[in-house]
């Protein structure tokens, strides 16, 4: 439900006091005489043909409500402006009026100076003055390199595009090859529908990085509901004009016959919006043909309309079959993609399509099911501002609605000319998007969020506009209102004390999970603090495990130290041990001395002996009698029996240090 504010502080400011004394005279329809960006907030003036500015933010955070900058062009526009149009950089302010268009170039900043002069460009000023035709539409390109080029669309049923810095046309595209009635006086085509009323740009597919060369499909409203599209770009080419597109299912009114709006919402693919002026909207697709389908042109588009969207254009205090018929201007929300709002004389709609969210999720997720999706568009009657019935319709036109980021809200210039400040809020769609709220679930499965919303909808409950009625409004419409109301809040507050029921109960089982869980949480830290002591105990016994390996490592290095040959720590029989086998050491070595040395002795005798021998045989005959060589015989017998014992005590010795591990 939608939140006047009513100490909005902004509506206090000098500008808009100043503008109250000297309003429009005798206003019918709806005008766009404010505009936002950047924190900055214009305001048309026709009394002096110039725009106040003033720093939003600034005055709020400061309470500053008496400064402002004024901007007058050095060249005053011929006509008078009824809508004011920034372009997305807020380098350029197009005034608008249904007799011309004129472009502003606003300053780069804002100094302390109370007024500046721009230079203004006249935009087809010989069409308008000179051929006196009428301004239908006008926006800026979304796809300008400088973004500096608008299009316009004009009575006699053309597409211009020029560019806004130097007032050169670039390109213009014929809608249609009939003649437009001059004269006034008769009847012409736009009484009957068959002229172009709106348009709008659709997101190009970039398949070349040269900007020039890129095309910019527009799509261009008709009054008899019928949608046109142009192929455009920044290049001299001419535009390609195709239509009226296709529209699925078919209708017998072709979807209305008194169109006023278009607007097209960026996804993919592209959700166009298109009001009548009875108060019906249609949501439909841009579709592209595919070549497998048995179509003549494979690259032809269609719209396939997938629902319709009531709006209360005021308050009824009449019959329920009342019908009333107002322009519907269509404007997209800057900040959330799936919402516009409906601007006419009756107030402002805001409409949340859930379609487009759900398209989104379709090109992010491949597994995401798209043909169970039935959730209608979100409708909130934001302002009301007023009421009819079969045999009146009163109401009083707004003078401007611009979406404000810094607050979140709709800054609305009423017809009496104060500011109000109605607040927006998101919608929440269940469907689409899971919701934490939706974990206590129904006996049905179904959401807490899904049930109030059924019993909402099953009481007829619905978004209550803020009322700012005109003062020309009689007492009886003003009771049959309140009345109404009464009646509404009634149904309400029986529909409330149902949810509230549905809310206890649901508040009781969550009261009874929270006991369980804290249950839960009790026993679980029991469990933790019992851990935690055998944790602890674990740990006591692991340091005393670490100290013992410590010192037997400590035993461990002494010992490999000691058997290494260290004789520290040896008790006294070890020590003796050790010095009988260093003894023993001694000895075989000098046994094994001595061994050498006998064999040694030996090799000479051996060598002495055969070389005597050789020369007694060539000498003379050497003669040895019995008693020396039994001598001889008996002494080295002597020396062999003693070399041998040497040899086996020297081999005793060898295998008991092997044994002790002395010698390897």
């Amino acid at each position: 439900m939608p939140v006047e504010d009513s100490e909005f502080s902004f509506s206090h400011h000098k500008v808009l006091k100043d503008f109250t004394s000297r309003l429009p005279e005798d206003n019918t329809k709806c005008l766009g005489l404010i505009t936002y960006g950047q924190d900055i907030f214009y305001l048309w003036d026709g009394s002096d043909y110039e725009v106040h500015a003033v720093n939003v933010k600034r005055s709020l955070r400061d309470n500053i409500w008496d400064e402002e900058v004024v901007l007058r062009p050095k060249r005053r526009p011929l006509f008078d402006v009824e809508c004011l149009l920034l372009n997305s950089s807020c380098t350029l302010l197009c005034l608008q009026g249904s007799e011309g268009v004129s472009v502003l170039q606003l300053p780069e900043a804002y100094e302390k100076e109370s007024s500046i002069d721009l230079v203004c460009v006249s935009l087809g000023e010989r069409l308008f003055q000179g051929e006196q035709h009428v301004l239908r539409c006008a926006k800026w390109h979304p796809g300008s390199p400088s973004d500096s080029h608008l299009v316009t669309l004009t009575s006699d049923e053309v597409l211009r595009c020029y560019n806004a810095l130097n007032g050169q046309l670039l390109w213009s595209s014929v809608l249609s090859k009939h003649a437009v009635v001059p004269n006034l006086n008769i009847p012409s085509r736009i009484t009957l529908g068959d002229t172009p009323v709106n348009f709008d740009f659709v997101l190009p597919s970039l398949t070349d990085r040269d900007v020039s060369s890129v095309q910019w499909p527009i799509l261009v409203l008709w009054g008899n509901g019928n949608i046109f599209r142009v192929l455009t770009n920044f290049s001299s080419a001419k535009p390609a004009v195709s239509g009226p597109l296709l529209m699925s299912p078919p209708s017998d009114d072709n979807y209305g016959s008194d169109a006023s709006s278009l607007i097209v919402i960026s996804s993919t693919p592209p959700v166009v919006v298109l009001s009548t002026c009875s108060g019906t909207i249609y949501h439909s697709v841009l579709l592209t043909a595919e070549e497998g389908e048995e179509i003549e042109n494979p690259n032809e588009v269609c719209l396939c309309v997938v629902e319709s969207v009531e709006l209360d254009l005021g308050l009824a205090v009449g019959d329920d079959d009342d019908i009333v018929s107002c322009p519907i201007s269509l404007v997209a929300d800057p900040v959330e993609k799936s919402r516009y709002y409906c601007i006419h004389a009756g107030g402002i709609h805001s409409v949340t399509v859930p379609i487009v969210t759900k398209l989104h999720e379709f090109n992010e997720e491949s597994g995401c099911d798209f043909s169970s999706f039935k959730t209608g568009s979100l409708v909130d009657y934001l302002l009301s501002t007023a009421v009819y019935s079969r045999s009146s319709y009163e109401c009083s036109p707004l003078l401007g609605t611009v979406f404000v980021d810094l607050t979140m809200s709709l800054f609305v210039l009423l017809s009496n000319g104060k500011l109000v400040n109605v607040k927006v809020f998101p919608k929440t769609l269940y469907s689409i998007q899971h919701l934490n709220v939706e974990k206590i679930e129904s006996s049905d499965g179904k959401g807490l969020q899904y049930v109030i919303d059924n019993y909402l909808k099953d009481g007829g409950i619905t978004s209550q506009p803020t009322i700012k009625l005109p003062s020309s409004t009689s007492a009886q419409a003003w009771l049959e209102v309140i009345l109404r109301t009464s009646q509404q809040l009634a149904t309400v507050v029986k529909t409330h004390e149902k949810i509230s029921f549905q809310l206890e109960s649901r508040a009781t089982a969550a009261y009874r999970a929270i006991e369980e869980q804290k249950n839960d949480v009790a026993r679980l830290q029991e469990e933790k603090t019992r851990l935690q002591e055998t944790a602890e105990t674990i740990a006591e016994k692991y340091e005393e495990m670490n100290e013992l390996m410590g010192s037997l490592n400590v035993r461990l290095e002494n010992i490999m130290k000691n058997s290494y040959g260290s004789a520290l720590g040896l008790t006294q029989k070890e020590r003796n041990v050790a010095d009988s086998f260093q003894v023993l050491d001694k000895k075989i070595q000098r046994f094994d001395h001595d061994l050498k040395r006998i064999r040694a002795t030996y090799e000479y005798q051996q060598s002495t002996t055969k070389e005597t021998t050789k020369a007694l045989n060539s000498n003379m005959a050497f003669y040895i009698d019995d008693s020396k060589s039994r001598s001889i015989r008996k002494h080295l017998k002597e020396s062999s029996n003693e070399l041998l014992t040497l040899h086996r005590r020297i081999e005793d010795m060898k295998d008991i240090m092997i044994n002790e591990g002395l010698i390897k």
